[in-house]
């Protein structure tokens, strides 16, 4: 396996400096959040289960802006939307830093969502374009390196939140998006290779807004339905969130659509991959139940600080 740091064929450090700085963002604004929570709290003289909305926002919106921004690149071009997704993050970082009140916070969460969403889809398109322009595969150790990126971004995410907390207030946090967007705009700009217009528009593929509507909707309606647990599930819901999910799954089998966001027949003519998804899906969630649950469960009912909580953490952020 080559070392990408030196290569002939352009799949050098200078290529992939600013794809894994880009891609790193959302998996570690997803869990740097965990030692602040308690702080935020207090802050906005808020309940846990408010500030909930600040991790789910953040996840349901990946969760839909992901495949959404990979189509985007094909039809936009890859350095658009990369660079387009920083600039998001970097406003995001600055409003974070100002929010007012947690209601607002929910919406930066978001904007760092649709931002940090735009890298990972992007770099793998820019990373395809370029393995055609050269007539290349792309290398496996390349791909690692993007990968490795984002997993130990994740690892490190509540530690490192937990410094910027216990330094600087939990505002931190937020704005530490400020310079790693900067900078990855910058090398961008300078490594990157310019998007090529008639091969964007040969790759165009259509959104299905319809799909990308339910799915969010069956989503956002399934986390009012379980959220706030103690007053009782809100049943009246359920009906809603049944309905939602199955005019999802009518849609997305429809052969009049052609790129559905939820691809159905693939899932279930791919059931390896299927399994595959569902394995991660459920390890995701059981994973960051615990990590958020252990950060706040220590800083609130053990009185640790949040740089301790951030430190204690580490080695169950490694283990998941």
């Amino acid at each position: 396996m080559s070392s990408p740091t030196r290569r002939s064929d352009g799949f050098g450090a200078a290529l992939v400096a600013p794809l894994a700085l880009g891609s790193l963002l959302n998996p570690i604004n997803s869990s740097m959040i965990a030692t602040a929570l308690e702080l935020i709290c207090h802050a906005f003289d808020a309940s846990v289960s408010k500030t909930v909305w600040l991790i789910a926002a953040l996840y349901v919106t990946s969760a839909v802006a992901q495949p959404t921004m990979g189509k985007l690149a094909d039809r936009w071009g890859a350095r658009r939307v990369f660079l387009g997704g920083l600039v998001l993050v970097l406003i995001g970082g600055i409003a974070g830093a100002l929010a007012p009140t947690l209601d607002a916070l929910v919406g930066v969460r978001i904007v760092l969502g649709i931002g940090t969403s735009a890298a990972y889809p992007s770099a793998m398109r820019v990373l395809r374009t370029h393995a055609r322009r050269v007539g290349k595969e792309t290398p496996r150790s390349v791909l690692c390196v993007l990968s490795l990126a984002a997993l130990s971004s994740t690892a490190i995410g509540p530690t490192l939140g937990g410094l910027l907390t216990g330094a600087a207030g939990w505002r931190a946090i937020f704005l530490v998006n400020v310079p790693l967007a900067a900078v990855g705009i910058v090398l961008c700009l300078l490594l990157v290779e310019p998007d090529d217009a008639d091969e964007a528009d040969e790759k165009a593929a259509s959104l299905d807004v319809l799909g990308i509507a339910l799915f969010a909707g069956a989503v956002v309606v399934t986390m009012f339905l379980t959220m706030d647990m103690k007053n009782g599930p809100r049943w009246s819901l359920v009906p809603v969130a049944g309905a939602l999910l199955v005019v999802l799954v009518v849609h997305s089998r429809r052969r009049a659509v052609a790129h559905p966001f939820l691809d159905l027949r693939m899932l279930v003519a791919n059931k390896a991959l299927s399994a595959t998804y569902l394995r991660f899906g459920v390890t995701c969630v059981l994973s960051y139940v615990v990590l958020y649950g252990f950060a706040q469960w220590m800083e609130a009912s053990l009185g640790y600080t949040p740089t301790e909580a951030g430190v204690a953490t580490l080695p169950l952020s490694i283990a998941s």
